[in-house]
């Protein structure tokens, strides 16, 4: 390859769309730089050598038009003239033109051979290694450099390049500025000093360690913890720790300061891994349990006078679905934070939750500052331990009294009158013995090194929250708010339309934050900066795109077999979204008068579009504009977009966040509107299709799949055209607004010719979505699905799995529900069991005569239920349909219930037949058609004589 077709291959690797917000170092092996030559398929059963030189030649040749005869930094420089051509040869220019040199540059530090290994970092020893590597390559020497031939004008536009051009969306190159010592070399070296691996291995080390995310840790502390892990644990290179160890080196603060980062990303576990135990021939997926920091918390009880304590837990980790501690539930609230655990005061504790393998660590502090709840979204009564001072909220200091005289006389620095002062038992209850509560505002110094959030740094615009499509792109529904970092509460803040739109000064959310709003008065289509003084961001733009020009297609859902499987097999006949290919619909004319009788309605009310509430399906549109998402993705999409509805905590409503989440993705999938694959993790968004679905008269349409507003419009629009009726029904009230379900969209054909089959035909042409009236699918997928026995008899053991000490949960055929087990001896001849890896991550097993199966979670319950010969299904007197909310039906037939209404069951608590549980409640369903299909799963439905 060309020198330029080496730029665009390491370009293409070092910046990507998974760096996007992310630090890039230039730190490539020769055997990294090799594998990327591999990938691209030119060095066809090449040997790696012959791959090698071809990069070195290609070095050595350069970019078109260089000087014949000049050092390597003439190279780079004439390289870096030609950074505003678009294509050189034939070959487009993707990535600034000097990125190959500059990688090379930093290539021969990480390769150092013989004593070079053990020397420290120099500006004379990286001269020397590097030349040393150019000689033996027959390439240029690079000389040393001085004010008026010098490089960081480069590696300057690099950074420039990645956060001006590239708005951070391929990763953001970082220069660091260094004194003399260090000014031309110490960029190079600092991209060296810790590679990608160490990065990947510093969650494991600050587990092992006993570090607590989000807390403060001072650099001292740093140092002694990288001295005693860097070559042992993280497997560095032994001169780097001179550098660390010396305070206030420039290379030991890159290192630091490296570190820094991964660490306030860390979420508190580590990734999983397989590991090599003795004696087996295969590898185990190894892990970690999950770490979080508890942040002490108070209410105010205004009514009583007194302070109540407790803890909240912080964490970015999705919350298990039964987390707990002392037998206290701990659930997601909002924004990360756990609901308030009523643990009364403590001075330290460490909370554990064996069976999910979580810890929760307040630490031993003397001094804990508190600031509003409402300043963290949560509710306002309840004031939240913090690690820094807010320079304009109020405030509340407590200290042990051996630091009350620290404390005053830090408070006579306040200049503003009654802005410090002492909160006693005069004011208040609750305040702990040995300890002191001052109350402040307006902070203008910090106390034990605590940081400021004041105007004495640089100011930075963020945008936070909202629902987010892309880089830099929102949904209209759910926009992002504004802060200001080292806001000092004054700053005017403007929002501009790009291109030359006016400035409008924006509004505070709420007096006494850094937080602005984004006026109502946006468009979908518009773009704008905001700014605050000199500081600007990037163009932002919220998304306007019609679903026509998204183009979904059914073909990129994935292909299902008879289990609901994902299978990529040439099978003649699967399921491909909600639509069944290949299979016999013949034998569905014994139901077909249930979905088209022969009448007609006789009178209707019309709908108009005003009934469709636009907010109710802000999630769905989301879902539409990405037509594929990651669960983390989605669920993310879910809580911004609850968050603008629920203005209190979750746990005011009794909702576990954690549960819900999960449970209306599988809604959003049943419901036809996304096939989700649980193996893969991926969320496909379905096309827009409508069903013909169970009626007495005329003929009613299910509409489901992708939806955005203007694709509503022309829906509305369509049906009025053709004198059809638009049926608007709410998945959930008001009571149950944090279901985020889409409004139900029926069509309805009245007293038509054909009984409205026609009318229902060209209106579904005109919006250009599939419809086929002669398939009833929901029959189709009941028909398709294989039976409980088909399932069983497909499955084989995995005779090298073994129960590895995960979070453990074992299947209660009496409760419906999997229980925590902490104990790894349990009933191996019929036992159902859920191990859970992570957050998304799950294994099903069904031990069997001490032998493991993995089975599908809804699949493996029914054969449960069926080997005990428990019957749980019941239908009452209004052929409404019974079955335990812990026993999920296979996906096939849960997707048939619920398309036969478009409608999420409902739940009630019943006791049947000495069966007492929770139960959904399906309707409109077809009696005959379920009964087959229940024996098949190994159930006969027992008729209730009573109404649910």
């Amino acid at each position: 390859m060309k020198y330029l077709e080496w730029n665009n291959v390491i370009g293409s690797l070092l910046f990507n769309e998974s760096m996007a917000g992310k630090e890039v170092y230039l730190f490539l092996t020769h055997q990294e730089l090799i594998e990327a030559g591999k990938a691209t398929g030119n060095y066809d059963s090449q040997p790696e050598a012959s791959i090698w030189d071809d990069f070195i030649r290609a070095i050595r040749n350069g970019i078109p038009g260089e000087p014949a005869k000049g050092n390597y930094l003439d190279k780079v420089q004439a390289a870096y003239v030609k950074k505003t051509t678009l294509r050189i040869d034939g070959i487009e220019i993707l990535y600034p033109p000097y990125l190959c040199y500059l990688v090379l540059t930093v290539l021969p530090v990480l390769e150092s051979q013989g004593q070079q290994i053990n020397d420290t970092l120099r500006t004379n020893n990286y001269y020397a290694r590097i030349n040393n590597f150019f000689e033996r390559y027959n390439i240029p020497t690079l000389p040393n450099q001085n004010q008026n031939h010098n490089w960081n004008h480069i590696w300057q536009h690099l950074s420039d390049w990645s956060t001006k051009t590239k708005k951070t969306d391929l990763g953001i190159f970082t220069v660091r500025n260094f004194s003399n010592a260090w000014i031309y070399a110490g960029i190079p070296l600092s991209q060296c000093l810790i590679d990608p691996k160490a990065l990947k291995r510093l969650p494991a080390v600050f587990l092992k360690e006993g570090l607590v995310p989000n807390g403060f840790i001072h650099d001292n502390e740093w140092r002694a913890l990288l001295e005693k892990t860097w070559v042992n644990d993280l497997h560095q290179r032994q001169p780097v720790i001179v550098h660390i160890r010396a305070e206030g080196d420039e290379m030991g603060k890159v290192v630091i300061e490296i570190v820094k980062q991964a660490y306030n990303n860390w979420k508190g576990g580590t990734e999983l891994e397989e590991e090599q135990k003795p004696h087996q021939p295969f590898t185990r997926i190894k892990k970690e349990g999950i770490r979080s920091r508890l942040f002490l918390a108070f209410k105010l009880d205004r009514s009583r006078g007194e302070f109540r304590w407790g803890c909240r837990m912080y964490s970015k980790n999705d919350y298990p679905e039964d987390l707990s501690f002392n037998g206290l539930p701990c659930f997601e609230s909002r924004e990360y934070w756990s609901n308030q655990l009523e643990l009364g005061f403590l001075e330290k504790t460490v909370l554990k939750d064996v069976a999910n393998k979580w810890e929760a660590v307040l630490p031993e502090k003397d001094l804990r500052l508190f600031i509003g709840g409402a300043n963290l979204n949560l509710a306002a009564d309840y004031w939240i331990e913090t690690d820094e001072f807010s320079s304009i909220s109020p405030m509340r200091l407590l200290c042990r009294n051996s630091r009350r005289q620290d404390v005053e006389e830090w408070g006579k620095h306040f200049v503003v009158p009654g802005k410090f002062r002492e909160l006693t038992k005069d004011d208040f209850d609750g305040i702990p013995d040995t300890w002191i509560l001052f109350e402040f505002q307006y902070p203008q110094k910090a106390i034990d090194g605590i940081q400021i959030t004041s105007s004495s740094g640089a100011k930075r615009i963020i945008l936070t929250g909202g629902v987010k499509l892309g880089t830099r792109t929102y949904l209209h529904g759910c926009l992002p708010e504004i802060e200001i970092e080292n806001t000092d509460g004054f700053e005017e803040v403007f929002l501009e339309l790009v291109p030359g739109g006016n400035k409008v000064a924006l509004q505070k959310k709420t007096l006494g934050d850094g937080r602005w709003m984004l006026p109502p008065t946006l468009n979908p289509s518009d773009e704008f900066i905001v700014s605050a003084g000199t500081e600007k961001t990037p163009p932002q733009r919220i998304a306007a795109e019609t679903l026509e020009s998204l183009k979904l297609d059914n073909a990129i859902c994935p292909k299902r077999n008879r289990f609901g499987v994902v299978d990529d097999n040439e099978n003649t006949c699967y399921v491909q979204g909600s639509l069944i290919q290949g299979f016999d619909f013949t034998r569905q004319k014994i139901y077909e008068h249930r979905f088209t009788p022969n009448s007609n309605y006789s009178s209707f009310t019309r709908n108009s579009a005003d009934n469709y509430n636009t907010a109710n399906g802000l999630l769905l549109e989301f879902l539409t504009r990405r037509k594929t998402c990651h669960p983390g993705e989605f669920f993310e999409a879910f809580e911004q977009v609850l968050y603008r509805k629920i203005t209190g905590e979750l746990e005011d409503e009794n909702v576990n966040l954690a549960i819900l989440k999960r449970q209306v993705l599988n809604w959003y999938d049943f419901l036809g509107y996304v096939d989700f694959d649980y193996q893969s993790k991926r969320i496909v968004t379905n096309p827009p299709q409508m069903f013909l679905i169970p009626t007495p008269s005329g003929r009613r349409a299910l509409l489901t799949g992708a939806r955005t507003p203007d694709f509503v419009e022309k829906v509305f629009e369509s049906a009025k055209n053709l004198g059809l009726q638009m049926e608007v029904t709410p998945q959930a009230g008001a009571r149950k607004s944090w279901l985020l379900l889409p409004d139900t969209l029926y069509v309805k054909a009245m007293d038509m010719q054909d009984y409205g089959t026609w009318a229902l035909r060209t209106f579904a042409d005109s919006l250009g979505i599939y419809f086929d009236p002669a398939h009833i699918v929901q029959w189709g997928l009941l028909h398709f699905s294989a039976s409980i026995d088909d399932y069983e008899n497909q499955l084989n053991p995995d005779e090298r799995f073994e129960d590895w000490d995960w979070s453990r949960k074992v299947f209660n055929p009496d409760t419906f529900r999997f229980e925590r087990h902490e104990n790894e001896h349990f009933d191996r001849s019929y036992t159902l069991v859920e191990y859970q890896l992570n957050a998304y991550t799950y294994y099903h097993i069904l031990w069997r005569n001490g032998i493991a199966y993995h089975v599908d979670k809804s699949w493996g319950r029914w054969m449960v239920l069926k080997h005990l010969k428990k019957q749980v299904i019941f239908r009452d007197n209004n052929d409404m349909t019974a079955i335990p909310t812990g026993t999920p039906l296979p996906r096939l037939i849960s997707e048939s219930l619920m398309l036969c209404s478009g409608r999420i069951p409902t739940t009630k608590d019943l006791e049947l037949d000495s069966i007492r549980t929770n139960f959904f409640l399906f309707g409109n369903v077809v009696k005959i058609m379920l009964d087959n299909e229940f024996c098949r799963i190994g159930q006969n439905p027992i008729e209730i004589n009573q109404t649910f």
